[in-house]
């Protein structure tokens, strides 16, 4: 029973892991996708900085 234990354990520690890069990974990607968005406004903001100058 006990063998039975530990290898669900492990199994659900690779699950557990695996959940966490996937999390992870959609963390990184969300936040690239806002940066790609971001970055056009950000560039418009600093040419309209640099006309009013």
């Amino acid at each position: 029973e006990s063998m039975l234990l530990s290898a669900w354990n492990s199994r659900a520690k690779v699950l557990y892991s695996m959940l966490m890069t996937v999390a992870a990974f959609k963390k990184s990607f969300i936040f690239y996708e806002n940066y790609k968005l971001e970055a056009p406004r950000r560039q418009d903001k600093a040419s309209m900085n640099e006309n009013q100058q």
